[in-house]
């Protein structure tokens, strides 16, 4: 290792409601995109940016994660 002491982390948020998912629903060139996402919204299944950074915060202080692992929020 180059850093012993650094540790890094590949954290995937999983689908936010943000504001750039609010532009991709709405106005997407891509209609198989716009559509994707608009079905996400409407099914509820976006996450806020609360429940991801929660999850984010629980992993990086149970400190269990290996160096250069990727993690999922639905993981």
């Amino acid at each position: 290792e180059e850093e012993p002491d650094l540790r890094v982390l590949n954290y995937a948020p999983g689908p936010l409601d943000t504001d750039m998912q609010l532009q991709a629903r709405s106005s997407s060139a891509d209609d198989a995109l716009r559509n994707s996402f608009s079905d996400m919204h409407a099914q509820g299944q976006l996450l806020t940016c609360e429940q991801s950074i929660n999850k984010l915060i629980k992993v990086l202080l149970e400190d269990k994660y290996t160096s250069g692992a990727h993690l999922d929020f639905y993981e």
